[in-house]
């Protein structure tokens, strides 16, 4: 008896433990732009950023683009949007900011990231138009 009651809780935690899924991070980052939640936006897209990897230090042009390119690969493989690669360090900030479009039936959004060097890609701000 003890044994089988073992055995149920066990299964249980396995059944009951669900990793985050691509389309529930994609549900998530959908329904975040549409509500204008930028809090939201920014979690979603910190956590893709987090899966292209820091940018390295004296890193290539190519190699800040490539990390992007990463980022925009997930949101079209992976959800019901289109992503396109605005522009690379092309807001003259400190450090440089690139964008990102966004676009799902009439709605359009750019996201501005950062990409400072030895860190981690992360969302600054989300337009909509």
């Amino acid at each position: 008896m003890r044994s089988s009651l073992i055995a149920i809780t066990i299964l249980l935690l396995f059944t009951a433990c669900k990793k985050h899924s691509s389309s529930d991070r994609c549900q998530d980052f959908s329904h975040a732009l549409m509500k204008e939640d930028f809090p939201a936006v920014k979690s979603v897209i910190d956590k893709w950023c987090n899966e292209a990897g820091s940018v390295p230090v004296d890193a290539s042009f190519e190699t800040v683009k490539q990390k992007f390119q990463q980022i925009v690969d997930k949101v079209n493989n992976e959800c019901e949007l289109q992503a396109t690669l605005l522009c690379t360090m092309c807001i003259e900030t400190l450090p440089p900011q690139t964008e990102i479009i966004i676009t799902s039936g009439s709605k359009k959004w750019t996201l501005d990231l950062t990409s400072e060097e030895g860190h981690f890609i992360s969302l600054v701000s989300v337009h909509i138009y």
